[in-house]
């Protein structure tokens, strides 16, 4: 299958994944418009990252609907994109998602929370019990992520100026959060502290 690129429009009526063809040379070619069955928030921008991502297969790719508080599984097949199934977040105005193998969680801006899903053949299964808030009503997320292990959730939080993590357990179940002032990683991670000065 040939490298692509995917956005969504955000459109408020009829939301639509658009996918594009990559060349070696990275130009993008137009192959598709989609509809993801759900609908948008209508702004020209959603203030998120990780509104639409791929599996780590390749296999699926998963879309947000920020105003129909749904996500978008589609089939990525070689002629194009197949919706394969939707299903309510879990909260409101999804922004943000995350896939780990199997395992997918929706981050909601709405209520500030995570809830997780099972992909298995071509459907999402809400996990039950799996939704968490974040770490306070004015989180204001902005993206959900794994880390490459898929052992940890890690949430950005803009209006709390922190970034949230939670452990995933055998069953899918994130537990915490733990959270930390962005500025103290920055702090960690610089070369005079790294140095001893």
């Amino acid at each position: 299958m040939s490298p692509a690129v995917y956005v969504q429009t955000n459109d408020a009526a009829r939301n639509e994944a658009i996918a594009f063809s990559r060349a070696e040379d990275g130009t993008l070619t137009p192959q598709g418009r989609y509809s993801t069955g759900g609908r948008g928030t209508g702004s020209p921008h959603l203030a998120s990252a990780g509104s639409v991502v791929l599996s780590d297969d390749g296999r699926w790719l998963l879309v947000v609907n920020a105003g129909s508080d749904e996500l978008s599984l589609f089939a990525v097949q070689p002629d194009g994109l197949r919706l394969a199934d939707r299903a309510g977040s879990g909260g409101s105005k999804p922004t943000s998602v995350a896939v780990s193998g199997a395992l997918v969680y929706a981050l909601n801006n709405g209520t500030p929370s995570i809830s997780g899903f099972h992909l298995a053949d071509g459907k999402l299964a809400a996990i039950p019990d799996s939704t968490r808030p974040l770490s306070s009503a004015g989180a204001d997320p902005a993206q959900v992520s794994f880390t490459t292990d898929g052992t940890v959730l890690i949430v950005t939080e803009r209006g709390t100026d922190t970034i949230s993590s939670f452990l995933i357990d055998e069953r899918g179940h994130a537990q915490g959060p733990t959270t930390i002032k962005s500025w103290a990683i920055r702090h960690m991670a610089s070369p005079s502290r790294q140095a001893g000065r």
